[in-house]
Order: structure tokens, then sequence, then C-alpha cells
């Protein structure tokens, strides 16, 4: 199995619950980070960029004036560069490298695709969620020959789940 592993999928479908039951117990192992929803009285308002190292911050929020926009959330660019800025070495550098999700919100930032970048050509195992959507830095990275693309559906989801437990105890062992 290719070390650099892309999950995609319709919104919904559990990849970010896939990411997190399979870091579960594995702290410390993974660099990277997770895009969760903020949530008030039950209404998705937002993302939050959780890193692996305890380091988190606003993604975006709905109402949030910026001039980077995805439907009605404003995309905190600043912020989330400044985080990447943080953390670049704690990836570049893991065996381990874990990124939920390379999407709309994040690709308008120039410093996450050259993340993005030196990650797909390095040694490490990448497990990333990658948007389901058409965009021109993503669809380039999803046709990377040395990319498994893998279409999780909630049908497949323990079968992926083993796959990628596997790569992970795999990983470095060959």
């Amino acid at each position: 199995m290719s070390s650099k592993i892309l999950i995609t999928g319709l919104p919904g479908c559990g990849k970010t619950t896939l990411i997190k039951e399979l870091i579960k117990g594995r702290e410390g192992k993974f660099a990277g980070f997770l895009t969760e929803e903020i949530r008030e009285s039950g209404a998705r308002i937002g993302f939050e960029i959780k890193f692996t190292s305890g380091k988190s911050g606003l993604l975006a929020r709905k109402n949030l004036d910026s001039k980077y926009r995805v439907g009605g959330y404003g995309v905190d660019l600043e912020q989330f560069d400044r985080l990447l800025d943080q953390e670049k070495m704690n990836i570049l550098k893991s065996r381990y490298v874990i990124i939920d999700e390379i999407g709309r919100m994040e690709l308008f930032s120039e410093k996450f695709k050259s993340l993005i970048n030196h990650v797909l050509s390095s040694e490490c195992l990448l497990i990333g969620t990658v948007t389901y959507k058409s965009h021109p830095f993503a669809d380039i990275i999803k046709k990377r020959d040395d990319v498994r693309l893998i279409k999780l559906e909630r049908k497949n989801f323990a079968k992926i789940r083993s796959q990628l437990e596997e790569a992970v105890n795999n990983h470095g062992s060959g």
C-alpha cells in the first residue's frame, strides 16, 4: 500500500471519525491536525483546527468578516497560517502525518499547499482527507501516482479502517 493515503467521500460519510479512531491510543505518534465542527445550540457555526500537539485555533466561522469565504463561512486565513508556521517542523519531521482535511477552506493558504507538497515528497506515512468536490490543487494531488485515493462510504468504513490500521502498523517495518 502506498505511504500516501487520501480518504475522500461525501460530507458526513465519516472521514474525520475514521481519522480520530485511527489516532486514538497513538497520541504522540502522529503530527498534523483535525478539522472539527464548532457547534452552538446544535447548529454548526464554524470549524476549528486541532493539532496533535495540542495547539488549536479557528479556521472558519459564520459571519466572520473575511475575503476568503466558503458558503456562509469566513475563513480566518491569518490564524491558520500562524498555526501552520508553529507546527510545520513537527509535521515535516514526523514519520506519521495526519491531515484532516485538504479542503476548500484550508486551500486558501499557500503555506498549507506548500506543506502538503513537502509531506507528499517525504518518506512519511500520510493519512489525510481530501475534498470530494473538484478543486484545482486537490484534483492534482488526487491523481498523483504515489497517492492511494480511497472513497469512504458508511458501508466500507470498517474495511477502510482495518486497511489504515495495517498501513500504520506496517510503515517502516519493511
